[in-house]
């Protein structure tokens, strides 16, 4: 009987797909990483928010919060990108397929460490801290982050999503090609998830709120199995509940 369970154990390992296996382990290193830094403090981001007297531009706290940032884009983005790495893969020679995988992950991280740049230096504005740290501003941002749920330009961006790009299949054009989709592929990802990551990020705080949001992202996205509503109608019941008891 233990013998058996081992081969199906292994069978099933093989069976997995590689690009899914690189992208869930990455993802996995950085939401261990965000729990270490949760036990002992809030999140950098949610700390310069606090109201604080230390700025955010402070050279430790800066490079806490780019650090935070790029882990809370790798664990909550990564496992999203299954589908449109496996169509750099396909549509690139198999010799090639590595190098035309980092290109894409380039741009898509290029993209997404521009807008945390955008989303730090908003937060030099003044008074801003002061303006997020009251309660009904979370509740604001919740509600906000509920109607672009709703959104047809939400809706837009999530079909861009799943769009397709022809990929030049050689040389440096090839490699342009693999950044350009991946950054298109990126402003499409920030249109549709940012609104609500800093919605949770802002109201909420803690790494649970992120996980649950990035499970929900995960399943709307890969699986298209939860209707858009639902995280709607959740960040609504938050709102309701962190108005209710303040």
């Amino acid at each position: 009987m233990a013998v058996r369970l081992a081969l199906a154990f292994s069978a099933n390992i093989r069976s997995i797909d590689r690009v899914t296996l690189w992208t869930t382990l990455p993802s996995g290193v950085a939401w261990a990483r965000l729990l270490a830094v949760s036990n002992h403090h809030d999140n950098p981001l949610r700390a310069s928010l606090s109201g604080g007297d230390t700025p955010l531009f402070a050279t430790d706290l800066f490079a806490a919060a780019a650090e935070h940032w790029f882990l809370m884009v790798a664990a909550m983005m990564l496992p999203l990108l299954v589908v449109p790495i496996r169509q750099v893969a396909f549509r690139s020679y198999r010799w090639r397929r590595g190098r035309a995988i980092a290109g894409f992950l380039a741009g898509y991280g290029a993209a997404w460490m521009f807008a945390g740049a955008g989303v730090m230096g908003f937060l030099l504005i003044p008074d801003v801290a002061a303006l997020i740290a009251v309660p009904a501003t979370g509740s604001m941002a919740l509600l906000a982050a509920a109607g672009w749920q709703l959104s047809p330009w939400r809706a837009a961006a999530m079909r861009k999503c799943h769009r397709s790009v022809a990929l030049t299949p050689r040389g440096a054009a090839a490699d342009l090609d693999c950044m350009r989709f991946g950054i298109s592929h990126g402003a499409a990802c920030i249109t549709v998830c940012l609104p609500l990551m800093l919605a949770v990020m802002s109201a909420l705080p803690g790494i649970a709120p992120a996980m649950i949001l990035a499970l929900l992202l995960y399943f709307e996205r890969a699986y298209q199995r939860i209707h858009q509503a639902v995280p709607a109608i959740a960040l609504v019941c938050v709102s309701a509940v962190i108005v209710l008891s303040s």
